[in-house]
């Protein structure tokens, strides 16, 4: 399935907590794949992204994996779409985060 058309799907964020929290992991990776697990040990050390994943009432790995495979392909705030990586990790699954303008083949902004 063509990029584009997975990206017609923009309800995957459910409210305000989802969005922070979407902008914590943008914020906390920093352009690098992760996995639900190694994000859930980062909150350690980046207290925006602890803050966000208790606004979204989540409290633990797998369910910061649930939620990222619910948001997985959908056009996020219509700037970001979180894509699953073709390579596992031995954490889990290894997602990244993408401009919408970079799948599309658009210079990075």
């Amino acid at each position: 399935m063509a990029l584009e058309a997975r990206h017609r799907r923009v309800h995957a964020l459910r409210d305000a907590a989802d969005g922070d929290l979407l902008l914590a992991i943008v914020e906390a990776v920093e352009g690098l794949p992760f996995t639900a697990r190694a994000l859930w040990t980062r909150r350690l050390s980046v207290e925006p992204l602890a803050e966000a994943l208790t606004g979204a009432d989540l409290t633990g790995a797998r369910e910061l994996g649930a939620w990222l495979r619910r948001i997985q392909d959908a056009n996020l705030l219509g700037e970001w779409c979180l894509v699953q990586d073709a390579h596992k990790h031995r954490d889990g699954a290894l997602w990244r985060l993408v401009r919408l303008s970079e799948s599309q083949g658009e210079a990075p902004r």
